[in-house]
């Protein structure tokens, strides 16, 4: 089994992580009715977020409840609950846990103290502190235990003391403090060195950086003690393939956490933090790997700046390497502002270049997950790192960085300034005749940008002449993946060219370069070629073909964080369905696609999606809506690039136009059909539209009339309608 989890991937690993976690909550809820609780969900990380979304579907099928807890006040934590609510909103349900009502807090007082009554006055004091918070009545109860106000005789609660005299802070947070101050010295010694840790730790662990500070060895006695007083719990995990973590304890609650490490000076905290360090590097040492975020942690928190960089760098890297993008982007500006603290101590700037690393990577993953703002200031920040630096030695990573922020306005449409990056990129790298390796593999991923911006203006004369100067260098210098991706760019090419009239030569040459990327293996660049097979397919009007690769383009996009390809994936499925004439699943289809491209503000997939919710109202009978959202799809598409896709708008329209006897926007609809940015009609129905609106010129209404009835009916029977 370990030799074939070594043999995979990191973006397989992550999947098959993913897939076994979902199966094994299958079949546990198979054999009988099952509750996940995720506690503190505003604490969870996204990836932690991702698995719980992909658990979601299962409560489709199975008898599975997954009950989310989390603070209302998380913005993070928020934005989920929110997205799922819209995915899941039958099945969604909100409940906000409220105080608990006087009556409530008297009743678990009496439960806690198994006595039928409390001194009214203890009662009064202890209530009104604690205003219905569960915790905090509980934190003040083992407070006055631990000061003696309360003691137990044969099992039973004893008051000791006055009630004018007991002294109760005012927030759970004096509580804990109060608390913690009264422990014995070594408790409370372990209690706060265990903070540093984190929340969950190990004993070993604990032992180690207990023993650097003060020599002790042996910890079971107060950590059993500190169990008893409610300060931690064991928290055991059976299965491990070591022993290091089979004894671990839990913070009976992350408050108690904080306010035990919020009760360490920070010299000592710094110190701990050091120690806790080295030691992880102790005990760890053949999987520092797996450590780098803590050991990041550890070391910026000792304010060792050096050290947290190699580590959070490390972390970023490796989460980038599965594809957990929003934890990479986090560690990479961690990793920046430890770089900050370490420059302003080293004045040689030996840290720049590192720091420009740092920004195009977090750059990169921006780019990724469709955040084309922020990755263009990522990127701009990268270029102010290096620019003091002799060309000569940075000349490729100025080049690459330029073209990086071309694609990100390539990305939106804003494809001029797209051009004039890529402008920049070339005078960069300077004339071919001295290029190293590096520098033509630079200048060929400059020269595919520029293909994609022209094919975005629909410039089909430049992308040819692009591809026609481009050849030769990639035969000569390319790599095996630029080889696929100039193939790529040739189908693109062939695209405009035959107006989205696939042909089988193109058919075939989509098909050569998928089989180039499988041979390659980059999930992320088999995904596009998925893609683009896919939009073949469906352009030739083969939607279970189709289906079939823009289900596998979805799935690399799920597993990558790719937006980009996630929408186009989505946008075209919604296209299948349609197709299929299947007007439920495209409704599902929509559904999923709206939301993220409203949020996106990518005005071509919002038209598809308006132009299919208004062809599922025709379908229906509903005229009104039908009419009214492939207007708006109309619209939408007015604000963008032109669209090549506008009939899944126009053929509603144009059959609303026919039933409302209104010849003139027959024959307007009509017309759109036939500009030349449009996917180009089947001759026969070509013609039938080109007699509709040579009809209505001639007015002869009631012929137009007519040849547009016979074309909705084949536009109908070749599945445009």
């Amino acid at each position: 089994a370990e030799a074939t989890l070594l043999g995979l991937t990191p973006e397989a690993l992550h999947r098959e992580t993913f897939e076994a976690v979902a199966a094994l909550v299958l079949a546990l809820a198979v054999i009988q009715p099952l509750v996940i609780v995720c506690e503190d969900l505003h604490w969870a990380d996204p990836s932690s977020l991702q698995l719980v979304e992909k658990l979601l579907p299962l409560t489709v099928s199975a008898p599975l409840l997954l009950l989310l807890v989390l603070r209302h006040d998380d913005d993070i934590a928020n934005a989920f609950l929110q997205r799922i609510a819209r995915q899941f909103g039958d099945r969604f349900q909100q409940v906000n846990l409220e105080p608990l009502s006087s009556a409530a807090s008297q009743r678990l007082l009496q439960n806690l103290l198994e006595v039928g009554e409390l001194p009214a006055g203890l009662a009064r004091l202890i209530l009104s502190k604690t205003e219905g918070n569960a915790f905090f009545l509980e934190e003040v109860l083992r407070s006055l235990i631990d000061e003696g106000v309360i003691k137990f005789c044969d099992g039973k609660a004893k008051f000791c003391q006055e009630v004018q005299t007991v002294n109760v802070p005012d927030t759970v947070h004096g509580v804990l403090a109060s608390r913690i101050d009264r422990l014995p010295a070594a408790e409370k010694n372990v209690l706060q060195t265990a903070a540093v840790l984190g929340r969950v730790f190990d004993e070993k662990l604990l032992v180690s950086v207990v023993t650097r500070e003060t020599g002790r060895n042996g910890l079971r006695d107060s950590l059993e003690d500190l169990v008893s007083r409610e300060f931690l719990r064991h928290h055991t995990v059976e299965g491990e393939p070591d022993d290091f973590h089979r004894n671990a304890y839990i913070f009976k609650h992350a408050l108690t956490h904080e306010v035990s490490y919020q009760s360490l000076l920070l010299a000592r905290r710094k110190d701990l933090h050091r120690r806790a360090a080295e030691a992880i590097e102790e005990l760890w040492k053949p999987k520092l790997d797996e450590q780098a975020a803590a050991l990041g942690q550890h070391f910026a928190k000792a304010e060792l700046p050096t050290k947290a960089v190699e580590y959070l760098k490390r972390a970023g890297d490796r989460a980038a390497s599965s594809y957990a993008n929003e934890e990479a982007i986090g560690f990479y500006r961690q990793a920046l502002e430890q770089i900050k603290l370490a420059g302003e101590r080293d004045d040689s700037g030996s840290f720049r270049i590192g720091a420009g690393e740092l920004r195009e990577r977090a750059g990169d993953l921006l780019q990724l997950i469709g955040k084309q703002e922020e990755a263009r200031d990522s990127y701009a920040s990268a270029l102010a790192e290096i620019e003091n630096e002799e060309l000569a030695k940075v000349r490729v990573s100025t080049a690459r960085l330029y073209r990086k922020i071309a694609k990100t306005h390539e990305t939106q449409h804003n494809c001029d300034e797209a051009l004039r990056q890529y402008d920049r990129a070339e005078v960069t790298l300077g004339a071919s005749n001295k290029f190293s390796s590096a520098d033509w593999a630079e200048l060929i991923e400059t020269r595919l940008g520029r293909i994609w911006a022209h094919y975005f203006n629909q410039a089909l004369e430049k992308m040819v002449s692009e591809l026609d100067e481009l050849r030769g260098a990639v035969e000569l210098h390319g790599t095996s993946r630029q080889r696929a991706d100039f193939l790529h760019h040739e189908v693109l090419t062939r695209f405009r060219r035959e107006r989205f009239v696939v042909s089988d030569e193109t058919l075939a040459l989509a098909l050569r370069g998928l089989e180039l990327r499988q041979q390659d293996g980059d999930i992320l660049s088999l995904g596009h070629s998925h893609f683009s097979t896919g939009l073949a397919r469906i352009c030739r009007f083969e939607p279970n073909e189709a289906k079939t690769q823009l289900q596998a383009a979805l799935i690399a996009a799920e597993r990558t964080g790719d937006l980009i390809l996630l929408s186009r994936s989505l946008n075209y499925l919604v296209m299948v369905e349609r197709v299929r004439q299947n007007a439920n699943a495209a409704g599902r289809a929509v559904k999923r696609l709206l939301p993220l491209v409203t949020r996106e503000k990518m005005t071509d997939y919002i038209g598809v999606a308006r132009a299919t919710l208004g062809w599922i109202a025709w379908c229906a009978g509903d005229k009104t809506t039908a009419g009214a959202e492939a207007k708006a799809a109309l619209e939408v598409w007015a604000e963008g690039v032109p669209y090549p896709f506008k009939w899944t708008a126009l053929w509603p329209l144009i059959a609303i136009a026919i039933e409302c006897k209104d010849v003139s926007a027959a024959a307007k609809y009509s017309q759109q059909l036939l500009d030349p940015p449009q996917q180009q009609l089947p001759p026969e129905l070509a013609a039938r539209v080109a007699e509709i609106i040579k009809a209505h010129k001639s007015a002869q209404e009631k012929e137009a009339l007519e040849i547009a009835g016979h074309a909705v009916q084949l536009a109908r029977e070749l599945k445009y309608l």
